[in-house]
Parts: structure tokens; C-alpha cells; sequence
């Protein structure tokens, strides 16, 4: 399968709060609330999360796990079901009355 992150879409992993740190602070769940830390004043957190969101969405199972834009596997999850699944009582009958 081709890789579809060449090089030049990850330019923005240069500006990463985390560049140069230990990986284990962002797989290990004893270290998670340090790669938080980490996270919060990133300059590319959003792009971060967005290539996380991308990279789970398209099946690369690496990125199930760990933290990625500030968020865990499983806090992901939750955002991405959030934004695509239908609210309750918001179907197409109630935008159009």
C-alpha cells in the first residue's frame, strides 16, 4: 500500500512540541498526562490530531493507540464519533421545519 503521507504533507512535525522526546511518554499510559502537558502549548497540535484522525480513519492501526494532538486512542474515538454521528433528534425533518 502506498504511503499516503509523503514527506513534505509531515513538514509541520518539525515545529512539534515532542520532537526530540522520549517515544515512551507517548505510549505508555504511566506518562500520558506528561505528553498532555506536552501537547498543550504545541504550536501543531491541530495537525497533529488531524493526521491521527486521518491515519485511524484510513486503517493504519499505528496510530490506535498512544497520544496524538493532546488526545488518547480513546478520547479519538469519542471526538470522531461526535462529529459523525447524527445528534439525537436532529434529522433532516427538524433543520428543514
Amino acid at each position: 500500500m502506498p504511503n499516503k503521507y509523503r514527506e513534505e504533507t509531515l513538514d509541520w512535525q518539525q515545529n512539534a512540541a515532542c520532537r526530540g522526546t522520549d517515544i515512551e511518554i507517548w505510549f505508555s499510559g504511566r506518562h500520558f498526562q506528561r505528553a498532555k502537558e506536552i501537547c498543550s502549548g504545541c504550536p501543531v497540535k491541530r495537525q497533529c490530531l488531524s493526521f491521527a484522525l486521518t491515519c485511524e480513519q484510513n486503517h493504519y492501526p499505528y496510530h490506535r493507540w498512544g497520544i496524538y494532538g493532546g488526545l488518547t486512542a480513546t478520547q479519538r474515538a469519542a471526538l470522531t464519533r461526535r462529529t459523525t454521528e447524527p445528534r439525537r433528534g436532529d434529522k433532516r425533518e427538524d433543520r428543514a421545519a
